[in-house]
This record gives C-alpha cells, sequence and structure tokens, in this order.
C-alpha cells in the first residue's frame, strides 16, 4: 500500500516538529472507491479523487519497529455503504488533506446485502517527530465490546488528575513484555521508542506506546515512594511532610514533620505540666476551699477554721512530673489539709496546720500524700 504525505501535510507537520510549533490535530480518516479504479497518491492531492465517507480519528500510536511511524486507525461503521474502498486520506482538524494512501480493493457491505460488519481503517506515516501530534475529540469514537472489557483508563484521562502512580522514572528503554495500562515517567536519554520523549508518560495499549505531554503542575509518584512534580516541562523530586509522632512532638527534633491533633494535645498537656509548678494559680482563701494542681493557697483564718481539700490523684496532669499544692495558714484559727480518701503520709488521717505563718508543700508520690513544711519569711 502507497502512502504519500501532501505538501500541506509536509508543511504542517515541519511546522509542529519546529520549537514551539503548534500541534496537527488529526481528525479524520476519509475512505473512497477511486472512481472505480486504483489511485496513485500524489503530493499535491488537496481531496480524495472520491470520497464516500469520512469517519473521525480513533487513535493516533507510536510504532514499536519505529519510533518516527505514527499508526492512525479509524471506523467505518457497518451502516456505510455498499461501495469499494480503494484509498485513503488523512484530513487535519482545518479540513486539510495531510496523507493520501492506496487501499487494496475492499467491498464494503451493508445489511440490506445480508451481511454488515464495521471496517477498522489504518494509515501509518512516517513524520520527523511525533511528540506534537494529537487527536481531536469526537464524540461519534465508539468502541468496540472487546476494547470495553479489556479497557484501563487512558492515560490522557489520568492527567487531569493532580497525582498519578508510574512504574518508574529511571527505566531508560521500553519494557519488552508490559501489561495492558504500564505507565512510565520517560527519563532523560531514554530509547527506542521512547527516545526524544524525555519528562513524558508513557502508556502501553497492548500494541505499542501513548506518549502524552502532562500539564505543568503534575505530580507523579514512583514504587519507592518518590513523588515528582512537572514545572516548566521538567519533573522535579519533591518531599512530602510526614506527621510526627507524639515522641517525635514533645523532642521537638524535626522541622521537616507536620503536627496532628494529637502531638499537639501533648505537647499542650506537657507544657501544663512544666508550668503549673511555676505560674500555678495563687488563692486566697477566707472560707473552705477544693485545692487544685499547682496552686498556692493562702489560707486567711481570722475569721475562723479553713479546711483545704486534696484533689483526687487521678486528676494529677499528665507528663510524669510530680505538681505541687502549696497551702499557708496566715491567722490565728487552724488548716486542716482533708486527705479525700487518700493518705497522707501513708496515715488515713487529715492534717493540721496548726501555727500562724506556716505552710506545706503536698505532693502526691503513686499512694500517698508527701508533706513537706513550708515557713513564710
Amino acid at each position: 500500500m502507497k502512502t504519500v504525505v501532501t505538501l500541506a501535510g509536509l508543511a504542517k507537520f515541519a511546522a509542529a516538529a519546529a520549537e514551539g510549533g503548534s500541534p496537527v490535530v488529526l481528525a479524520h480518516l476519509a475512505v473512497g472507491d477511486g472512481n472505480g479504479q486504483p489511485i496513485e497518491p500524489g503530493q499535491n492531492m488537496s481531496a480524495l479523487v472520491n470520497e464516500r465517507h469520512r469517519a473521525p480519528v480513533l487513535s493516533s500510536t507510536i510504532s514499536l519497529e519505529n519510533p518516527n511511524w505514527l499508526i492512525v486507525k479509524a471506523i467505518v461503521p457497518g451502516a456505510a455503504g455498499p461501495w469499494w474502498i480503494r484509498e485513503l486520506g488523512l484530513f487535519d482538524e482545518s479540513g486539510a488533506l495531510l496523507v493520501v494512501a492506496q487501499y487494496p480493493d475492499t467491498y464494503k457491505a451493508v445489511a440490506s446485502e445480508g451481511v454488515e460488519t464495521s471496517l477498522e481503517v489504518t494509515v501509518t506515516i512516517t513524520v520527523t517527530s511525533t511528540s506534537n501530534v494529537q487527536v481531536a475529540p469526537n464524540s461519534e469514537n465508539y468502541a468496540t465490546q472487546e476494547w470495553v472489557l479489556s479497557r484501563k483508563v487512558s492515560i490522557s484521562q489520568l492527567t487531569g488528575l493532580p497525582f498519578i502512580p508510574v512504574k518508574s522514572f529511571t527505566t531508560a528503554l521500553p519494557p519488552s513484555s508490559p501489561a495492558i495500562g504500564d505507565l512510565f515517567a520517560i527519563p532523560p536519554g531514554a530509547g527506542g521508542a521512547w527516545a526524544n520523549h524525555a519528562q513524558r508518560i508513557a502508556e502501553w495499549s497492548g500494541a505499542s506506546w501513548t506518549i502524552l505531554i502532562p500539564p505543568d503542575g503534575h505530580l507523579i509518584g514512583t514504587p519507592n515512594g518518590k513523588c515528582y512534580w512537572r514545572a516548566g516541562g521538567i519533573y522535579s523530586e519533591v518531599s512530602l511532610a510526614a506527621f510526627a509522632t507524639l515522641a517525635e512532638h514533645l523532642a521537638g527534633v524535626s522541622l521537616a514533620k507536620m503536627t496532628n491533633p494529637a502531638g499537639v494535645k501533648a505537647m499542650l498537656d506537657a507544657l501544663k505540666t512544666d508550668l503549673l509548678g511555676y505560674i500555678g494559680g495563687l488563692v486566697i482563701a477566707t472560707g473552705n476551699v477544693n485545692a487544685d494542681w499547682g496552686q498556692k493557697i493562702y489560707c486567711d483564718t481570722s475569721g475562723g477554721a479553713i479546711s483545704v481539700t486534696l484533689p483526687v490523684p487521678a486528676d494529677q496532669p499528665v507528663g510524669g512530673k510530680r505538681v505541687a499544692i502549696e497551702i499557708y495558714r496566715f491567722g490565728a484559727n487552724a488548716v486542716t489539709v482533708m486527705r479525700n480518701g487518700q493518705p497522707i503520709a501513708g496515715l488515713a488521717e487529715h492534717f493540721s496546720i496548726d501555727r500562724d505563718k506556716v505552710g506545706v508543700r503536698a505532693v502526691w508520690v503513686g499512694t500517698t500524700w508527701r508533706l513537706h513544711p513550708e515557713v513564710v519569711a
């Protein structure tokens, strides 16, 4: 089958291959009957000899045999016909004829003749660069049952997502036995069908590699946990921050890890424990009072005796540091330290401060309250 790129096609493919060139967008593949005779394709042609049907381009893939061969396919539906097919024409979205080819005499029957089949037509073209050739989207494209049953989401759809996983970003040559749907990020210096396609994504369709240029801002990930962000057409490795553990929150040893609610609470609890002993609330009591952790309670007993009830040990702030409670007496009457069901100095008895300007420092030591005498200077 003889295939010729027309003068219009040569100009458009050359412009697309130039730096900053606009892509060639393949739109339709037409079939014709050659007016009853085989045709001789020519570069000056702008139309088929006798076009019979024009179908949307279904796919455009790179050949495994040669990275400069582009395999373009379309489907002639079952209802089209009846006529002979002897010529093919490939058109871009502007309607320009880019490629014209001979086609072996093939009769396209229809249902009224007893047979109706859809026909897949293919044309292979040689271009300087396949990287800037695209297929126009068309709602008339349809899938065969076999394709639907075996289909995986195409790479062109996946790159609309902010992140996709790939098999590798270091594999320099296409693998010999890829699975359908395998994705690879093409590294610099790649060869074979990936040559001259560095920093792009390759997807194995089952027959050939589809090469796609993702948009900037796209992220890919590899099985070893590395991530790459695309900017200016280049994928660069990025580090994704991990959450710090509770121990790492408390140690504060890394600026690269993120906080989480549990870690923030652990830090606040530790801070509260550290500070309560230094900035605990100052309480002036003129009557009975319930003590809280870290308080300094000055009892004015000039109006009568005062009872100070110790807190429940289970409510002591976490963190491992013992939090003291200081209780002082000022006045003629006694202050009774109420044990609240727990022993004081190992005894099941309350403790009385029976002298003026004297106090105690109470600390829970796990099984009992331990009291240390304090004197107000």
